[in-house]
């Protein structure tokens, strides 16, 4: 891979942790930081469809709204993959100390388990999908698997 293409590689994973990170610190300033102006968000809730957020201050609101209702909920990287100037981060949802951890979820053994029953046990998990441009996050799509529980 020819070093300018690693560098683009690197920046789309940097920018997406940082997004990340800045997201579950709530640090809604650096946050803003990173988006390009007239970034564009589509949120994996509500279901089925999201909703479609432009610009960056619009879409810090919306993430501060969504704290405000989930405040013990944060986002664990789980792994980044990028192509380019696209990056996508799977991450899983951990409810700090009022729900478990993915991390608490071992593997289902259908022949000693009700897998129907495990299978309600399974972590929350999704994808967000970013398009960088000149050091800057420009587009997030955001899927989820399954509904957000909002216990």
């Amino acid at each position: 891979m020819s070093p300018v293409r690693m560098n683009k590689v690197e920046a789309a994973i940097r920018l997406a942790v940082e997004y990340n990170k800045a997201l579950n610190e709530q640090d809604f300033s650096k946050f803003s930081d990173l988006l390009k102006d007239d970034c564009v968000f589509a949120s994996s809730s509500p279901p089925p469809q999201g909703l479609l957020i432009t610009g960056s201050s619009n879409i810090a609101a919306y993430w501060r709204t969504w704290f405000a209702e989930h405040s013990n909920i944060s986002f664990t990287p789980v792994a980044t993959q990028s192509f380019g100037n696209q990056c996508v981060l799977r991450w899983q949802i951990d409810r700090g100390s009022r729900g478990r951890k993915a991390t608490d979820y071992g593997p289902v053994d259908c022949e000693t388990t009700d897998c129907r029953a495990a299978s309600e046990l399974k972590p929350e998990i999704g994808v967000d999908l970013f398009t960088v441009s000149s050091g800057k996050i420009i587009e997030i799509l955001s899927y989820m698997k399954g509904e957000f529980n909002h216990s």
